[in-house]
């Protein structure tokens, strides 16, 4: 990597702040099925004997989270591209993108363990990303097929 380069290279903590600073409330017509913003409890036997205990608190991330996400996983790449990564590198590293910016201020133990421990990782990430399909998609009912229209139709209009 030349100097030029690492003077280029994204800074994870000013991009965050950066984002945060920029961070918009979004306008919502009516209040949503599933909440923006939900609460789960953690439970957690590490591998040094201790059982860490949280709640993580997940918000569904605006566009600019999500262009951040992108950037955290490029940074993580090394330069690398993105298609030439193992695919289950490139799963980690999104998971572990998504984890950072998708959770509310989480524990240091939570980002420490999570890079270590793929099981943890997944548990968290498979949660995040059940909030969101949920948010965006709705919650099917109890015990119901899921009968979910989709939200975006596009048809080709025949003259």
């Amino acid at each position: 990597m030349t100097d030029q380069q690492k003077n280029e290279s994204l800074d994870l903590t000013s991009a965050f702040e950066s984002a945060k600073e920029r961070e918009v409330k979004p306008v919502e017509a009516k209040e949503a099925a599933v909440p923006r913003e939900q609460s789960f409890a953690l439970s957690y036997a590490g591998p040094d004997g201790d059982v860490y205990t949280t709640t993580l608190r997940s918000r569904i991330m605006d566009g600019q989270k999500r262009t951040l996400v992108g950037r955290i996983c490029a940074e993580m790449a090394g330069g690398q591209p993105w298609a030439k990564l193992p695919p289950t590198a490139a799963a980690r590293i999104y998971a572990l993108a998504i984890v950072q910016m998708q959770t509310v201020s989480p524990p240091d133990w939570v980002l420490e363990w999570s890079q270590q421990d793929d099981l943890l990782l997944e548990s968290i990430f498979d949660k995040l990303t059940e909030h969101e399909s949920f948010f965006f998609h709705g919650r099917p009912e109890e015990g119901a097929a899921d009968k979910r229209k989709p939200r975006v139709s596009i048809n080709p209009i025949v003259s």
